[in-house]
């Protein structure tokens, strides 16, 4: 009797083998070549490890690069410990050499061994500097479209000469963090394909968040969503700065401040008073912008709903609490959970 494996579709196999418990997926791998391939697309394609498993991935991915390398999808390194971390990094390159189909990559790396790993990145030509050109270099991770880092700032040269479309930038950044970022991302012709953006800033960055905003508008004119994080952000200096004419961000989609905050918004100027002037700003953005869809500043959360007659901006917010009964623990003010949006009226110019 005849195997139905020989007649049914690869894709129909592929997505009855996502729904396996890993386990049995390794199982199912030591039965047949074809049911080893189906498995191993499962399983690699979406990796996330740190230390010594990460080693002996990458170790599998540089010593068997056709087999297993263009199944890796996504692919999430963390390093936890300095132990050996040279070797690892070492095998990181080598394997990141074979990832041809890789689409998203997300690194942890300690700030105290980021340089080491920027190195090595370097040195094997993963970062392309200001003289790569596709017709003379070699074109690794060509088809890498998200980066998502939390380390040194100068991982953030992966996404020069690619066509990187998100990048998520999780490090606290200062003034000077901000200039290097900046100019890595107009230098390295990233700057024309990227949509999506998340940044963090250090809360002297974030103060004048306005400056923060052109500069970033400089180097990435077309970002379609743009997220902001800091420990502190007034939420009126950002709508203002959206609002001011000539427009920044022409191709702006969604904005958002401190997506991930728990906390409610705090009123230091009058709370209806706070989201009249808002209003006013969010209309005067959306005139600007015809794409413009959302807007969320903490939990005060903007959209926008389509009526026969005109556009209008709809807001739901959270209960709010006044400034006086604000407190958050010591201990949690660097969790991005408790990072506060507040609302102030900025100096009028």
């Amino acid at each position: 009797m005849r195997s139905i494996l020989r007649y049914m579709p690869t894709e129909m196999m592929d997505d009855v083998a996502l729904y396996l418990p890993r386990g049995d997926t390794v199982m199912l791998m030591r039965t047949c070549r074809k049911l080893h391939d189906i498995g191993a697309r499962v399983l690699y394609r979406n990796v996330a490890l740190s230390d010594l498993r990460a080693r002996l991935f990458f170790r599998t991915i540089a010593e068997n690069s056709m087999m297993y390398a263009s199944a890796v999808k996504s692919l999430h390194y963390t390093a936890m410990s300095n132990e050996d971390v040279f070797l690892t990094y070492s095998m990181f390159c080598d394997a990141i050499l074979n990832l041809e189909e890789l689409r998203s990559l997300t690194l942890t790396i300690p700030l105290s061994i980021s340089s080491l790993l920027h190195h090595q990145l370097v040195r094997r030509s993963v970062i392309r500097s200001n003289m790569f050109h596709p017709t003379t270099h070699t074109d690794f991770l060509p088809k890498l479209e998200c980066i998502s880092l939390n380390g040194n700032i100068l991982l953030s040269e992966l996404a020069k000469f690619r066509c990187t479309t998100n990048v998520c930038m999780t490090y606290m950044m200062d003034a000077k963090d901000i200039k290097e970022f900046v100019s890595c991302i107009a230098d390295g012709g990233t700057n024309t394909v990227l949509s999506d953006m998340v940044i963090t800033l250090h809360p002297s960055t974030a103060s004048p968040l306005r400056k923060t905003m052109l500069m970033l508008d400089s180097a990435v004119p077309n970002l379609q969503t743009l997220v902001i994080r800091t420990p502190s952000a007034n939420a009126l200096e950002a709508s203002e700065t959206l609002a001011a004419f000539p427009p920044i961000f022409r191709s702006l989609r969604k904005f958002c401040l401190n997506d991930w905050s728990i906390l409610d918004a705090v009123f230091m100027t009058n709370e209806d008073e706070a989201i009249r002037l808002q209003r006013t700003h969010i209309d005067l953005s959306a005139d600007m912008r015809g794409n413009l869809e959302d807007l969320a500043f903490g939990p005060v959360h903007w959209e926008r709903t389509m009526t026969r007659a005109y556009i209008k901006w709809t807001v739901h917010k959270a209960q709010t609490q006044s400034a006086s009964s604000y407190d958050v623990a010591p201990e949690s003010v660097d969790l991005p959970l408790f990072w506060e949006v507040f609302y102030i009226a900025p100096p009028r110019h």
